[in-house]
C-alpha cells in the first residue's frame, strides 16, 4: 500500500523511506539493509494495461456490454499505537479498586473502537489488529499494554472526528484506571 502510494506521487519518496514501523524500524533502513532500495523515478508511470477513460463511455460501453470497474473513494487512514502503562501487581491479593491495570484499559479501548465504527456509519471502520500484554501471565496484573488502533475513513472530516473521539475515550480511560498512555502515530494518510 505504501508502494502504490509513492509510486503515483500521493507521498514523496524520502517521507516513505523515514516511515517507523511498529517494531522500530526504519522503512529505508530496512530497504538498504536487503538490497530492495530502487532508484525508479516516483511518481512513475503507468504500468503496462491501465488504460485511460475510453473515448465512448456512458451509454457506449453499457450498450457493447463492457464489463468495468471504477474507484469511487480512497480511504483516509489513522494507524496510532497506544502504550498504556500501569502497575503490575498480583492477581490473587490486589484489590479490585486499587488496581491500575492496563489491560483493563486496553480491553475498554477494543471494545470503543468497534462501537465508535459502528455510530459513525458505514464510511467508517477502527480495527485492534494488535495487542500485547506484559509480562503476559495468568496470576499477574499487567504492567504495560501495546496496541495498535486503525482507523479509516473516506471522509477526511469523519476520520478526523473519528480520531478525536477516540483519544478523549483513551484520555478518560486511563485517567478513570489511574494508567499512563504513551501515543505514537506509526501512519497518517490523508483522504
Amino acid at each position: 500500500m505504501l508502494g502504490s502510494l509513492v509510486y503515483v506521487g500521493g507521498m514523496a519518496v524520502e517521507e516513505a523511506l523515514d516511515v517507523v514501523g511498529i517494531d522500530g524500524t526504519v522503512l529505508g533502513a530496512e530497504l538498504d539493509r536487503i538490497g530492495y532500495r530502487g532508484t525508479s523515478p516516483c511518481p512513475g508511470p503507468p504500468p503496462p494495461g491501465v488504460r485511460g477513460t475510453p473515448r465512448r463511455a456512458g451509454p457506449g460501453v453499457e450498450a457493447e456490454g463492457v464489463t468495468i470497474g471504477a474507484v469511487t473513494g480512497v480511504q483516509g487512514i489513522s494507524w496510532t499505537e497506544l502504550t498504556i502503562t500501569g502497575q503490575s501487581n498480583h492477581a490473587g491479593t490486589t484489590p479490585m479498586d486499587l488496581r491500575h491495570d492496563p489491560g483493563y484499559v486496553a480491553a475498554a479501548v477494543v471494545a470503543h473502537v468497534r462501537e465508535l465504527a459502528l455510530r459513525m456509519g458505514s464510511r467508517q471502520v477502527g480495527t485492534v489488529g494488535r495487542l500485547e500484554l506484559h509480562p503476559n501471565l495468568v496470576n499477574v496484573v499487567a504492567a504495560s499494554a501495546t496496541m495498535t488502533v486503525d482507523l479509516r475513513n473516506t471522509d477526511e472530516a469523519l476520520l478526523q472526528e473519528a480520531e478525536a473521539d477516540l483519544a478523549r475515550f483513551v484520555a478518560d480511560a486511563a485517567t478513570a484506571e489511574g494508567v499512563t498512555v504513551a501515543e505514537r502515530t506509526l501512519a497518517r494518510l490523508s483522504r
